[in-house]
């Protein structure tokens, strides 16, 4: 018995694991596109005065102990349902009997008529962190959209960095559907005492 699970953040890690621990004998292989081993995404957007570190899944240096392969640098490329095999970028192809889809959700570019704009950044990656806070220098000019936990606090990286920052959030107040109007209230006055910019 094939599982083959693709992504390798911290619900595919976790998935992997836990088949082992419920007695899965078969083998399991996890996809992971990145060139990383498996990290955690939430402290990509939290500034600690230090330089952005990569902070491993926890359970992720379990998976050679608990036999599963991990490819690292590797991203699937289509999913043949049928023949129940995934093909690869590099080529390669998997077989698999379960197949567990576990990349997350991927954040919509800003495009200008079609084409991408090289200074319109997503943070999702570790990548996508380290060339955001390469550019986080003193007297940039940094427009945040969406006014969400990360977003604010890509805020306040930026802002703590010495980054003129702007938030643009679609709906009439900040953290919508996150936390209770008074909480937002007093969240977004903490920014705006420190120089943030909102258009809500």
């Amino acid at each position: 018995m094939n599982s083959l699970i693709i992504g390798a953040g911290e619900t595919g890690v976790r998935a992997a694991l836990k088949l082992r621990e419920d007695g899965y004998a078969g083998t399991i292989t996890l996809v992971n596109g990145e060139a990383h081993t498996p990290y955690e995404r939430p402290p990509l957007s939290k500034s600690t005065g230090e330089p952005i570190t990569l902070k491993p899944v926890s359970g992720a240096d379990q998976l050679a102990a608990s036999d599963v392969t991990l490819l690292t640098g590797e991203r699937a490329h289509l999913i043949n349902r049928t023949a129940k095999r995934v093909e690869l970028e590099s080529g390669a192809t998997l077989p698999y009997d379960r197949l567990l889809i576990a990349t997350g959700a991927t954040p919509r570019a800003l495009t200008l008529n079609g084409l991408a704009i090289p200074s319109a950044f997503t943070l999702r990656t570790y990548d996508d962190a380290i060339a955001i806070e390469s550019r986080m220098l003193p007297g940039a000019r940094f427009v945040i959209i969406g006014g969400g936990f990360i977003g604010l606090e890509l805020a306040a990286m930026a802002r703590a960095k010495g980054v003129d920052v702007t938030v643009i959030e679609t709906q009439p107040r900040l953290l919508a559907r996150a936390v209770p109007a008074e909480i937002a209230t007093r969240l977004e006055q903490r920014h705006r005492d420190s120089g943030v910019t909102f258009h809500l």
